[in-house]
């Protein structure tokens, strides 16, 4: 396999590689930066345009503040979104799997119904937003790619055995009458100690934001480190025990509709949300339908990094 490039750049003379562009506030002129360089992923680029846009739209769907301060915090986690999905499109052309202008069309109806758009009216509808539609058409090619990728990849070797089946009937039954969380999550990674201070203060940050009305699921998306991040921050229904045990006693006196502050678990910092609750019946075992999901972590060839990958789940 081809070893991975990652280069940062710098946006301008003089200035870091990502303050120069994100300093400019609202009505930043997109043109001009078309063809300055944020970062080279092995044979692609990330322009400066391609940040300013998807930084836009960021602020704009999640209703953040538009000024100086939230654009140079947004930078890094964007870019490193950024790169990502050039990751994601790099894998889906070595294993030769394209996305079809069909499949675009559907998740862009997707989009129109969700946000009340007239068919055929995305593109309109996200300039009329201040919104660049390339940056949503090629968030949207690169998570149709990879799907498709973890379809060939991944599926193929999941077997789910009548024993797993049977665990599951088990532990509904043993938990009859508890109370069971339908739990959203934003999750902050702490890469390094020394970073310790600054994770908790976007974790506040993005607390700020909720209480002032920001949607949850829309900050989920676009913030959250997590596994369930594209399904923007839901874990789903799970009972005391399922998650950290720091999680574990926010839960245990929280109502639907409940926010946590900031929670310090192994994994990073944790904002939960309860959007729900309900009591766990026992039931027919014949009438109970087990919806399952798969989670696709990469971690390379290190046994010790599968190992602690499959720890945190």
């Amino acid at each position: 396999m081809k070893p991975l490039r990652i280069l940062l750049l710098a946006a301008f003379a003089g200035t870091t590689a990502l303050c120069g562009v994100v300093a400019t506030g609202p009505g930043t002129a997109l043109a001009q930066t078309a063809g300055r360089v944020a970062a080279v992923v092995n044979d692609d680029i990330v322009s400066v345009f391609d940040l300013t846009a998807r930084m836009d739209m960021v602020i704009k769907t999640s209703q953040l503040p538009d000024d100086q301060q939230t654009r140079q915090r947004l930078a890094p986690q964007i870019l490193r979104q950024l790169i990502d999905e050039r990751l994601q499109l790099q894998a889906a052309r070595r294993l030769g799997l394209n996305v079809t202008a069909d499949e675009l069309s559907r998740a862009e109806a997707q989009i129109e119904t969700r946000n009340n758009f007239a068919a055929g009216t995305l593109e309109q509808g996200l300039r009329a937003q201040g919104i660049v539609p390339s940056t949503v058409i090629d968030r949207l090619r690169s998570e149709i790619a990879w799907e498709k990728v973890v379809a060939r990849e991944v599926r193929p070797r999941i077997v789910v055995g009548e024993d797993e089946i049977n665990a599951v009937l088990d532990r509904i039954r043993a938990n009859a009458g508890q109370t069971e969380y339908r739990v959203l999550e934003i999750v902050l990674s702490v890469p390094d100690p020394q970073r310790e201070a600054e994770v908790r203060q976007n974790a506040e940050r993005l607390l700020e934001q909720l209480k002032a009305g920001a949607p949850f699921t829309a900050l989920a998306r676009e913030f959250s480190d997590g596994v369930t991040a594209q399904q923007s921050g839901d874990v789903g229904w799970v009972l005391p025990g399922q998650l950290a045990p720091e999680i574990d006693a926010f839960l245990a006196n929280a109502q639907a509709g409940t926010v946590s502050t900031p929670i310090r678990t192994p994994e990073g910092y944790h904002i939960v949300a309860v959007a729900d609750t309900r009591k766990v019946t026992g039931g027919d075992a014949s009438q109970i339908e087990i919806a399952l999901k798969q989670i696709a972590l990469e971690t390379g060839d290190d046994p010790a990094a599968q190992r602690a990958a499959t720890e945190r789940l």
